[in-house]
């Protein structure tokens, strides 16, 4: 069936394999079409508002299975892989960055869940939801920001990183497979407009040491302090920017708090779900 949306199609499909998240009673796997691409989500829960979840780069929706079922438990949820992720379909040409949040309006515009929506994201998942947020502020009612990537971070890593160091970084965090090169897209991308009056928490994880293994000590050192000094402060300053924002400090996790602490992740989305 379509809803209106151009080349938008959305139909449920059997699950053919478990699920690497935990199921609750009434959720369903679905299958948006854009273009002729199979785009994979999964609703759960039931009631308003939306608790929408968007994952870091080149990772699926699998990466929230700590967090996501508690949640469904207290009210709809929505969760999918954009092209070249998890279950959905490889990209096939290059993109640019506000093609992914194409992407997410027409899911969620085919899907059309309860509003307002409550806006999850993860790393670059976290810049993503607020492009969302900034093209449809009346939608949305909340932000949890996971350790999010900012817009400057790149430019602020280039100035403050030798060249080896920088080439490290680049190698570990690759884009290539969601087809779009990410330092030349912040390069152009347009200032981020304020996303309204909806409330904003933003947590950033203590524990910089997630350096790859194989990076030379000398190297990593130099990587571990310049995000020790540049990613925190990038994004209590969202935080403080926002009409209603608050920064959350998160012992015991790095970059991956869903992961390392779902629970710091759970407890800001249910203390926005509760305003």
């Amino acid at each position: 069936m379509t809803d209106g949306s151009p080349g938008a199609t959305v139909f449920p499909v059997a699950a053919t394999e478990p699920r690497a998240i935990a199921g609750v009673q009434g959720s369903m796997d679905r299958v948006v079409s854009i273009g002729g691409a199979q785009i994979h989500a999964r609703v759960a829960g039931s009631g308003a508002p939306t608790v929408v979840f968007e994952a870091g780069a080149c990772e699926g929706s699998e990466v929230w299975r700590a967090v996501e079922p508690a949640i469904a438990e207290r009210a709809t949820t929505v969760l999918y892989d954009r092209r070249g992720t998890g279950r959905s379909a490889p990209v096939d040409r290059p993109r640019r960055l506000s093609e992914l949040v194409d992407e997410l309006e027409v899911v969620l515009d085919t899907l059309r869940p309860p509003r307002p929506l409550l806006l999850v994201g993860h790393s670059l998942g976290g810049l993503l939801v607020r492009l969302l947020a900034a093209r449809r502020p009346g939608d949305v009612a909340g932000l949890v920001l996971v350790d999010p990537f900012h817009e400057d971070m790149t430019r602020r890593f280039a100035a403050r990183l030798s060249p080896r160091a920088m080439e490290e970084l680049r190698a570990g965090n690759p884009t290539d497979r969601e087809g779009f090169e990410l330092e030349q897209e912040v390069e152009v991308l347009p200032p981020v407009p304020p996303h309204g009056d909806a409330p904003l928490i933003v947590l950033s994880g203590q524990e910089r040491n997630e350096v790859p293994a194989s990076v030379p000590g000398e190297i990593a050192a130099e990587i571990t302090s310049a995000l020790h000094a540049i990613a925190p402060a990038l994004q209590r300053q969202l935080a403080e920017r926002a009409a209603h924002g608050r920064h959350v400090s998160v012992e015991g996790a790095g970059h991956h708090i869903h992961r390392q602490r779902p629970d710091a992740v759970i407890d800001a989305i249910l203390s926005l779900l509760r305003r």
